[in-house]
């Protein structure tokens, strides 16, 4: 499934994870990988598809901080009672295979994966008069 404005509501209001591919050229092997997990995943976990630079898809990669020269990325929201936790799957997208993916899926809905937090740099000096807070 593509995210789409249209599309996105149903993504999300179905409380499970959605693990999400950012990309731009549907020819990579990445691109066969992550559908071939989806299938595999199907009833555990949603799958979806998203570029980065219109309506509810860009939204969706600024909130999780990605960028053109991060494509492709696997990302991941796992909505929460009272949050919504935020997950990047951070090895090589070139030696994905559907048995790490499929790992990777297990890890997070099993809770043995911290989520992450976008924050700005621990600033340097930061004895001032204001002090400038960090969710590093």
């Amino acid at each position: 499934m593509t995210i789409s404005d249209e599309f996105g509501e149903d993504i999300f209001e179905s409380m499970m994870a959605v693990f999400i591919l950012f990309h731009k050229d549907d020819t990579l092997p990445v691109v066969a990988t992550f559908k071939e997990a989806a299938l595999a995943n199907k009833g555990k976990a949603a799958f979806a598809y998203s570029g980065i630079e219109e309506g509810l898809q860009e939204g969706i990669a600024e909130y999780l901080g990605v960028t053109e020269g991060e494509l492709p990325s696997i990302m991941v929201l796992r909505p929460q009672p009272e949050s919504l936790d935020k997950f990047a799957y951070r090895e090589s997208l070139e030696e994905l295979t559907v048995q790490k993916l499929n790992a990777f899926v297990d890890d997070i809905l099993e809770g043995k994966l911290q989520p992450f937090s976008l924050s700005e740099p621990v600033p340097e000096i930061n004895d001032g008069p204001v002090t400038k807070v960090v969710g590093s």
